[in-house]
């Protein structure tokens, strides 16, 4: 997970977003998954999402996943960097507009 952070850093991207391994039932990952106890057979249909992190690995859980999806996201949008790379590529009218959302969006979350 750590490795696709540093690459993605690398990259110059105006989008990035990290997903969760997701065993949808019929897929080998779900037959593996159950196999190895990584995930229950009750587990509602309705976690089955990128966004959601399910699979409760030895030493790793879904848990420990979805923080680390978090503080990745974070990292990535929420620094000077970015911000400006992103700025940058746009239209000078723009700017001004996409300024004040990202600071609207950055009140919101605090």
């Amino acid at each position: 997970m750590e490795n696709t952070y540093k690459i993605s850093k690398t990259l110059d991207l105006n989008f990035v977003n990290y997903y969760c391994a997701v065993p949808f039932p019929g897929s080998e990952l779900y037959d593996e998954s159950l196999r190895n106890k990584w995930l229950s057979q009750d587990t509602p249909w309705e976690l089955f999402n990128q966004d959601t992190a399910l699979l409760e690995y030895p030493g790793l859980s879904a848990e420990q996943v979805r923080n680390f999806r978090k503080r990745l996201l974070k990292n990535y949008y929420f620094n000077a960097g970015m911000l400006f790379n992103v700025l940058g590529k746009l239209r000078i009218g723009w700017i001004f507009k996409s300024m004040r959302k990202i600071f609207s969006f950055i009140r919101w979350h605090r």
